[in-house]
């Protein structure tokens, strides 16, 4: 199937018709919803997910229910409707943390790391560092630590990036 976009979406759903239940439905569904969007689909997508989120609340799983409105977080950041992204991943991080099988640590990890993009995006460098700061405080393997030496350099980016700009507006 490599790059066959369309046998993709036919084996997909072909499996989404045999799925032995609604759970296997949800998560078809997602990984078809994923593709929808990469495939410039984005409101199909939210149809899909919205769906899963609907399916997933009528057999009472919050897990499956997290996993779609976490999927339409990142959705939402990458279209740059930061509000929703937030609002999606702050209700997603809710449902993790009063999971019983959750890791608590590594939910805030992802936590941290989301909201730290968010204000980067923003251009709110003191609050994507003081993100960046919260992750590094939870972290024993600092120089492993992708979430956390991303933001910095990011942050470290920007400012040279402005530093560029007001010097070359200066100029002018």
């Amino acid at each position: 199937m490599k790059e066959d976009y369309h046998q993709v979406n036919q084996w997909l759903k072909t499996t989404l018709e045999a799925a032995p239940s609604e759970g296997m439905k949800v998560i078809i569904n997602w990984i078809i919803a994923f593709l929808d969007y990469l495939y410039g689909k984005s409101d199909q997508a939210f149809r899909l997910l919205d769906q899963s989120a609907a399916t997933a609340t009528e057999y009472k799983n919050d897990l499956y229910y997290m996993g779609s409105i976490f999927l339409k977080a990142f959705i939402c950041y990458d279209l740059e409707e930061y509000e929703k992204a937030q609002a999606y991943y702050r209700t997603s991080l809710s449902i993790a943390l009063t999971e019983p099988t959750s890791d608590t640590d590594e939910d805030l990890l992802g936590y941290y790391f989301f909201e730290g993009l968010l204000h980067l995006k923003l251009n709110h460098p003191d609050s994507t560092r003081y993100y960046a700061e919260r992750i590094k405080s939870g972290s024993g393997y600092l120089d492993q630590d992708f979430p956390y030496n991303y933001l910095i350099r990011e942050i470290q980016i920007a400012a040279a990036v402005s530093q560029v700009n007001w010097t070359a507006s200066f100029l002018k």
